[in-house]
């Protein structure tokens, strides 16, 4: 795990630390401000995936549900899922489903 995945905590701790050292006089307050939007990231298979704002207030229930979906050509060949977790197996099935078959000389 790298800070880079906590982003926007790390940068609120900076300034949690930088409020509190200059309410003991040991430093002249923070220098900048806090940034007003969340930006956390991830790292699967290799893959650095950002994600930035707040996409539970795109939908009047909060209950988001989002794909995006990677093509080569015509083929599927990865999926970034936001909201239900059911929906990642038969994108995977459905990635899986379109490979090309390797055989045993690769």
């Amino acid at each position: 795990m790298t800070a880079g995945q906590w982003l926007t905590a790390t940068e609120r701790g900076k300034l949690v630390a930088m409020t509190i050292a200059t309410d003991l006089g040991l430093a002249p307050g923070p220098a900048t401000p806090l940034p007003g939007v969340p930006l956390a990231r991830s790292m699967q298979s290799r893959s650095n995936i950002p994600m930035v704002g707040w996409p539970t207030i795109a939908t009047p229930d909060g209950d988001v549900d989002t794909t995006v979906r990677p093509f080569d050509d015509d083929r599927l060949v990865g999926a970034v899922r936001v909201g239900r977790d059911g929906a990642g197996r038969s994108l995977r099935s459905e990635i899986g489903d379109a490979l090309e078959p390797v055989g045993a000389a690769g």
